[in-house]
């Protein structure tokens, strides 16, 4: 079972990068063949431009823009939703003891940091 959600995962990452590579044909077929074969796996590198990881990631979930002496950093921060359940005690000064009650929350992380100078990747972080 969870073999099969992982393998649906990355079928449905692979749809997901072979849609953004249609959308984006044009500009794709620019890009040389270890290139192109990059994006197609998800992956970015060094010296990519924004929409060669826009191609690879899809699109960031936060964009924050960072000033310093050495100028401006774009940082796209891309992350995941985890939602979870448990079971809290609830208590009621009537009844002896406490009764259950089952609540979900949902945490979101980072999972991906990249930072771009002049549109080009300069730095990038997989959060595991």
């Amino acid at each position: 079972m969870l073999f099969t959600a992982f393998i649906s995962l990355i079928w449905i990452s692979c749809a997901s990068v072979e849609k953004r590579i249609a959308a984006n044909e044009q500009v794709f077929s620019t890009y040389p063949p270890e290139v192109q074969a990059e994006l197609r796996q998800g992956k970015i590198a060094l010296g990519y431009d924004m929409k060669m990881v826009e191609i690879a990631k899809g699109p960031p979930s936060y964009v924050n823009l960072k000033q310093s002496e050495a100028g401006e950093t774009t940082i796209w921060r891309y992350m995941q939703m985890q939602q979870y359940t448990k079971s809290v005690p609830v208590y009621d000064r009537g009844i002896a003891g406490a009764s259950w009650a089952t609540i979900t929350e949902t945490d979101e992380f980072e999972v991906l940091r990249v930072e771009f100078k002049n549109n080009q990747v300069i730095s990038f972080e997989e959060i595991q």
